[in-house]
């Protein structure tokens, strides 16, 4: 199956369960699962072309072998473009190379909002499932209770 950023919310969910229930057993995917998804044990990651950075290669080549006991087989193509060229003349450039530290702007109140909003869901969520064992696994039954 091919996964897209095209794809609605839904159709995409459907595609990450059959592939983590053994249906599919290929997916295609751009970078939309580059972050964020877990897309459960997989054993082998190909990349048709070579990353841009470091950061992207051992983001997308870490999906396999997550899982103890797990041996991981990760391919990457190189296209004849300079890029891919470089990287493959000098493969350890790629896969040892620098990240740059992630960092964000504190004086942005913006993004100062959002993360006091996100600490406090956060202690609300653990508060909740420390007392009442109450943990949501979609966001309808937190926003519309029974």
């Amino acid at each position: 199956q091919e996964h897209t950023a095209q794809w609605d919310a839904e159709e995409a969910a459907k595609i990450q369960r059959e592939f983590i229930d053994g249906k599919v057993n290929v997916l295609s995917c751009s970078t939309t699962f580059e972050l964020g998804v877990d897309v459960g044990d997989l054993q082998s990651v190909v990349m048709r072309n070579m990353p841009p950075k470091t950061a992207n290669y051992v983001q997308r080549a870490g999906r396999a072998g997550r899982r103890a006991a797990s041996a991981a087989l990760v391919v990457t193509y190189a296209n004849r473009a300079a890029h891919d060229l470089a990287k493959y003349q000098d493969p350890v450039s790629m896969i040892a190379g620098q990240m740059r530290i992630p960092w964000v702007p504190v004086d942005n109140a913006r993004i100062a909002r959002r993360h006091a909003h996100s600490i406090a869901l956060a202690a609300y969520f653990r508060h909740r499932a420390e007392r009442d064992s109450q943990t949501w696994r979609q966001a309808g039954p937190f926003f519309s209770p029974p």
